[in-house]
C-alpha cells in the first residue's frame, strides 16, 4: 500500500436549509478522483429537505455520515462543532454553497507525500456567480510552491487569501495553535488558516481544487464583513510565538490596507445613516493592536485625496467642455462664411498638480502627530498599564499563597 492510499481526509459540510445547494456539495465529492475520504453533513436543524436529502446521499455512498442538531446552534458553533468531530490526520471545510473540482484531493495528497511536515495545502479556488461565470481567482499575486512557516502567511495575504474550501488542512497542527476559534466571526476560517500558516510550513499546488460561489447572501458584501472579528484574528496572531515578526507586520499591513483604511473611507462616504458605530470602533482598536496608526492614516489620507482629485478632474473636465463648446459657437460667429477644418483644441493641463503640496504638507503632518500619537499611546500608556497589571497579578497571587 503506497503512502498516497494511506492517506484519508475528512470532508465536513456544516449546513442550514439549503438541501439544493447542499446536494451539489455532496455530488462533488462523490466525484473525487482520490478515493479515500469521508464526508460528515452537520445540518444546524434545518427545516427543509435536507435530512432526505443526505438521506439519499448516505444510500448510495457508505463514506457519507451525518449529524443534525435538535435545534439551531447558530453558524459558527455548527462549524465549530463540524470541526471537532474529525477523526483523521487531514480534514477539509467546505462550505454548503460551494463545491470541489474532481482532481482536488489527489494533487492535496501528491503534496502530502511531499512535504509531510506542511501544516496545510491549498490549490487554485475559481470565485464565480450563481450562474457558474468566472470571476476571478483565490489566492492571486501568489506563486505555487513550497513557503516555510510565516512565509506563507505572509505571502498569502498580498491581496486575496485562498479560499477555504480549496485547503486541506492538517488536524493535529490546527490543535497545537488552539482549533477553530468562533469569536473571530465572519473571519474565524482565515483565522485558523493565518494561525496555522505562521506556526507550518504551507504548499500551494497550481491545480484548481474547487469554486467558492459569491451570492446575495455572502457574509462579505463589503468591508464590514471582517469586523469585528478581526480584533479577535489579530490578537490570535500576536499570541503566537512567531520566529519572523516581519511575517506578522505584513499581514497586519495587509488588515490595514484591505479592511481598515477601506471602512473608514467608506465611513467618511456615508458618516450618518445605517453605519454601525460598533464597526466602526472595532476599526480603530485594530489600528492599535497592530501598531498601524501611522500607516492606516496614510491610507485614508491617500484614499480621501485620492476622491477629491476624482471630483475636480471631473468638474475641472466638465468646465473644459463648456469652455470649448462656448469657443466653437463663438469662432462660428466670427467666421461665418470661412470654416475650415477644424484645428486641434490645446490639450489643458489638468489640476492635479495644484493639490500636490497641500497633499504632501497634509501627509507629513498627519504622520508626524499620529506617529508621535502611537508611541506616546504604546510606551507611555499601553506598556506600563501592562507591566502595573502584571504585577498586581504577581501581588495578588502571592497574597492569596500567604493567606
Amino acid at each position: 500500500m503506497s503512502g498516497q492510499e494511506q492517506v484519508t481526509i475528512t470532508v465536513v459540510i456544516p449546513t442550514f436549509n439549503r438541501s439544493a445547494l447542499l446536494s451539489r456539495a455532496i455530488e462533488s465529492v462523490r466525484g473525487q478522483t482520490y478515493p479515500h475520504w469521508k464526508l460528515l453533513v452537520v445540518d444546524n436543524a434545518s427545516p427543509d429537505d435536507t435530512a432526505a436529502v443526505v438521506a439519499e446521499a448516505m444510500q448510495q455512498d457508505s463514506r457519507i455520515g451525518y449529524h443534525r442538531h435538535d435545534e439551531n446552534i447558530g453558524m459558527l458553533a455548527n462549524w465549530e462543532f463540524a470541526i471537532s468531530r474529525v477523526d483523521t490526520d487531514y480534514f477539509s471545510l467546505l462550505c454548503d454553497d460551494d463545491y470541489l473540482l474532481p482532481e482536488f484531493f489527489q494533487a492535496a495528497v501528491r503534496e502530502i507525500a511531499r512535504h509531510p511536515g506542511i501544516g496545510l495545502c491549498f490549490g487554485v479556488t475559481n470565485v464565480v456567480d450563481d450562474d457558474g461565470k468566472h470571476l476571478s481567482v483565490a489566492p492571486n499575486e501568489m506563486a505555487t510552491g513550497y513557503y516555510p512557516a510565516g512565509a506563507g502567511a505572509a505571502a498569502m495575504m498580498t491581496l486575496q487569501h485562498p479560499a477555504t474550501p480549496a485547503i486541506v488542512f492538517r488536524t493535529a497542527c490546527l490543535k497545537a495553535v488552539g482549533g477553530f476559534d468562533r469569536r473571530s466571526l465572519y473571519v474565524a476560517d482565515l483565522d485558523m488558516i493565518l494561525r496555522v500558516a505562521f506556526r507550518y510550513p504551507v504548499e500551494f499546488f497550481e491545480e484548481e481544487a474547487a469554486c467558492y460561489v459569491v451570492h446575495a447572501n455572502n457574509s462579505f458584501k463589503d468591508v464590514t464583513g471582517w469586523h469585528p472579528g478581526l480584533l479577535n484574528l489579530v490578537r490570535n496572531l500576536k499570541k503566537l510565538d512567531v520566529a519572523e515578526p516581519a511575517h506578522v507586520r505584513k499581514v497586519f499591513g495587509s488588515f490595514s490596507k484591505h479592511a481598515v483604511v477601506p471602512l473608514f473611507a467608506q465611513f467618511l462616504r456615508s458618516p450618518v445613516g445605517k453605519f454601525n458605530p460598533d464597526i466602526l470602533l472595532s476599526a480603530c482598536r485594530c489600528a492599535i493592536e497592530m501598531r498601524q496608526v501611522s500607516s492606516t492614516f496614510h491610507g485614508l489620507l491617500v484614499a480621501v485625496f485620492r476622491r477629491i482629485g476624482r471630483e475636480i478632474k471631473w468638474r475641472w473636465n466638465r468646465l473644459l467642455q463648456i469652455m470649448t463648446a462656448l469657443a466653437a459657437v463663438l469662432a462660428g460667429f466670427r467666421q461665418p462664411a470661412h470654416r475650415g477644418k477644424d484645428a486641434p483644441v490645446k490639450d489643458v493641463r489638468r489640476s492635479a498638480w495644484v493639490l500636490a503640496p497641500f497633499y504632501w504638507i497634509g501627509l507629513a503632518a498627519f504622520l508626524v502627530v499620529f506617529g508621535m500619537v502611537e508611541f506616546a499611546a504604546t510606551y507611555l500608556l499601553v506598556k506600563p498599564l501592562t507591566k502595573g497589571g502584571e504585577l498586581l497579578g504577581r501581588l495578588r497571587r502571592r497574597f492569596l499563597k500567604s493567606g
